[in-house]
């Protein structure tokens, strides 16, 4: 980014964004009319750099922080722009903003909702150029927009639930396939209980349309983490559907066909007036480890580890880990973390609570309580039996016990593995760590040991709780409070090796008030983030040349694993590429196509199909349920155009491209 003075200029940042940053003198910035100065903040002696103010005046930034499993009133970055939530508090509501890293080009991307109300926008997603969020303009209700960062290039995607205020409320967002996987409501799902089924855009009215009448769920825990995760390689997206039958449990999409992975909780569900209904799977915390698989944490039936030893002892396993690779057959756990007996129920072992998974240097790192020390830092390749304890960090308290070490915010940097940890221990001789509480630690993988970085709010029962690790310039940034006031959060950093080989953290800046930074984001290698105290948005650029960082492969996980649920053959017949066209044949025959007034549907080899009807713009027209033999579907009353039938043939939703004609 160039920078003259204390002046950013908008035409040379985009010009040289990815290619130079440098600082000339004030006098040549003197010579640029009709460019707006920014309030320039004091740095911390010794440091390095130029921190500026971006709010507008009467503008207070949201800082609402992420909701578990959502990304809430969140800030995404374009090659161009961040864009942000903020209100004017004179003449807008809470609407979406973006800035270009000056003060002059901050600004509201559009009024959705005009006047005090403000439109709500959430749930920020960027794909490409192109950002996703939910708004309301004040007459449709919470529906899915999308900009480009320009007020003509801001527009409603659809209205999805017809009905003046209504609103389909979208969320869950996640980039998929060139599009948007999300949840929303429509007509038809509104009165199916009020639920919200799966959807997918392409950033068209024509192609939003509902991919399968299931409704994902919001799981808990999972704060950093998407409630829907994709693979590596962008074929199957993940998430945790609940139907009438199974409960809530793991299902998978394609985009072309969307079915449940296993009924993990397969025992009856006595609470449900559903004939043979199952009970929920307590599934938490999923996370695409690979290419082709997903990790995730469940409460898991004895039955599936198909080991005597386990199934003997044990009626359930509370909170083990699986991985997916969409499959049945390739949907299995990987053993019984902690064997310890739950005290209040000796039928169970004891709760993993498994949590934050993390990718490092070819294996997956997560926290989870082993039965023995407690809760600890973990690792696994995707095979059985393989969790091994990565260090005993907060062992021996004074009662003589291990105690639970609260590992967060896993982040890569310098080729380690740093996070939040808690030392409480006395025992400094088996740990080899002081006792700090909750500051920065990090793993180095070389010489297979963990160290304290810092100990940033020094003793031992005082912590700094480090948090939202950022990388940005080949430095990491991170929040943490100090000695000076126990409740004063502020930016911190932490340099490369190359610069500082002691790793020696250092604040960054004292704001006025307790800054509490959060939303810390990259920006073209400067860090952009709000003060949550404040309301205010910053930009900190280290005026140092560019070195983007790259992990390599310390950022990878585990290889694919071709492992089988042993309790599930997997079939000779490779199931995983299904020919739409040969399945619809086989089931399937619709005619006259095209059709004037009746479109006669026969049903072949299935006693019966759930199926919708779709107009071309996307809209809901029919829903039925098809019977074995003939069935007649009235369009005399539908527009000419190409419409799209879903039939849910043996759990896959599979289309049917229909003419409509007079």
């Amino acid at each position: 980014m160039e920078r003259i003075g204390t002046i950013q200029l908008v035409s040379s940042y985009l010009q040289s964004q990815y290619t130079m940053k440098k600082t000339t003198t004030l006098l040549l910035g003197a010579l640029f009319c009709g460019v707006t100065a920014q309030a320039q903040i004091a740095l911390e002696p010794g440091v390095q750099g130029t921190m500026t103010e971006l709010t507008p005046a009467n503008t207070l930034i949201t800082t609402e922080e992420q909701k578990p499993g959502l990304q809430g009133k969140n800030m995404v970055t374009t090659s161009q722009y961040v864009f942000f939530i903020a209100s004017d508090t004179v003449n807008y509501g809470e609407e979406l903003w973006k800035t270009d890293g000056t003060l002059a080009g901050t600004e509201m991307v559009l009024d959705i909702n005009p006047g005090e109300p403000g439109s709500d926008p959430k749930h920020l997603v960027a794909i490409g150029d192109t950002v996703y969020f939910s708004a309301d303009n004040g007459t449709d209700g919470a529906e899915l927009w999308m900009t480009d960062g320009t007020a003509n290039g801001t527009k409603m995607v659809a209205d999805i639930f017809l009905g003046a205020g209504n609103g389909s409320a979208p969320d869950m967002l996640k980039p998929f396939k060139g599009g948007l996987l999300f949840r929303a409501k429509d007509n038809i799902s509104a009165a199916d209980n009020d639920k919200s089924y799966l959807w997918w855009t392409d950033g068209t009215n024509l192609g939003t349309q509902m991919l399968h009448p299931i409704q994902p769920v919001m799981v808990p825990d999972g704060q950093t983490l998407t409630q829907i995760q994709v693979t590596g390689n962008g074929e199957k997206a993940f998430f945790v559907g609940l139907d009438d039958t199974t409960g809530q449990e793991l299902w998978v999409t394609t985009g072309d066909t969307t079915k449940l992975v296993l009924d993990i909780g397969f025992d009856n569900d006595t609470s449900s007036v559903v004939p043979e209904a199952t009970v929920d799977s307590d599934i938490r915390w999923l996370f695409a480890v690979n290419d082709e698989q997903v990790w995730f944490r469940v409460f898991t039936p004895s039955y599936w580890t198909n080991d005597s030893t386990i199934m003997d002892q044990f009626e359930y396993l509370d909170n083990e880990i699986w991985v997916t690779n969409g499959e049945p057959w390739g949907t299995y756990p990987i053993g019984d973390l902690n064997s310890v007996p739950d005290a209040n129920d000796p039928t169970i072992s004891g709760n993993t609570g498994a949590a934050f998974p993390f990718n490092f240097n070819g294996r997956t790192y997560f926290r989870a309580n082993d039965g023995i020390t407690n809760t600890e830092i973990h690792s696994t390749d995707l095979t059985f039996g393989d969790f091994p304890l990565l260090w005993n960090m907060n062992s021996q308290l004074n009662n003589g016990t291990d105690g639970p070490n609260w590992i967060e915010y896993f982040c890569i940097f310098n080729d380690e593995l740093y996070f939040k940890a808690f030392v409480n221990s006395v025992d400094s001789a088996v740990t080899g760590l002081e006792r700090v509480g909750q500051e920065l630690f990090r793993y180095n993988p070389m010489e297979d040991k963990v160290y304290l970085v810092t100990d940033i709010f020094p003793g031992a029962t005082t912590s700094s709780f480090p948090r939202e690790m950022t990388v940005a310039n080949n430095r990491m940034y991170f929040r943490a409070n100090d000695a000076n006031n126990q409740s004063n959060y502020e930016l911190w950093c932490l340099q490369s090796l190359a610069e500082d080989s002691s790793r020696t953290a250092f604040k960054v800046a004292e704001l006025p008030e307790n800054t509490f930074p959060g939303s810390l984001t990259n920006f073209n290698e400067d860090l952009v983030f709000v003060s949550r105290n404040q309301q205010k948005l910053y930009i900190y650029s280290d005026d140092q040349a560019l070195n983007v960082y790259d992990p390599g492969s310390y950022a990878m996980g585990p290889a694919v694993t071709d492992l089988e649920n042993p309790r599930i053959e997997k079939p000779q017949e490779d199931t995983t590429t299904l020919s739409v066209n040969l399945r619809l044949d086989d089931y399937l025959n619709v005619y006259p196509n095209p059709a004037t007034q009746v479109l006669n549907v026969t049903l072949d080899r299935q006693a019966t199909s759930l199926a919708m009807l779709y107009s071309p713009a996307g809209r809901l027209v029919w829903k039925g349920e098809l019977r074995q033999g003939s069935n007649q579907i009235q369009v005399g009353h539908l527009p000419v155009g190409v419409y799209a039938l879903f039939t849910q043939i043996e759990g896959y939703m599979l289309p049917s491209k229909v003419m409509i004609t007079r």
